[in-house]
């Protein structure tokens, strides 16, 4: 049986739980709770997720690499180190 949230509590690098894949999006649950969900990502070059409408803020945390991210139209880049709260 796999279990694909990280175990609590612990120590973790998030930027270690993922591997980029060529051509593809990859994630993993962080933490999964009726209130809300953590979620990480590895986006390949040029990939991107569909536009969105959740009930409750998103922060994204941008842990290597570079990103365009697009809000109501308006382009923000990140930076390895860079957050943005949608």
């Amino acid at each position: 049986m796999e279990i694909n949230e990280l175990i609590n509590p612990g120590v973790h690098n998030i930027k270690n739980e993922l591997e980029y894949e060529s051509g593809s999006v990859v994630f993993k649950s962080i933490l999964k709770k009726y209130t809300g969900s953590v979620t990480a990502f590895a986006f390949d070059v040029g990939k991107s997720l569909v536009d969105k409408v959740l009930p409750f803020n998103t922060m994204i945390q941008l842990i290597d690499g570079n990103a365009e991210i697009v809000i109501n139209e308006e382009s923000f880049l990140l930076s390895s180190g860079d957050s943005i709260i949608i």
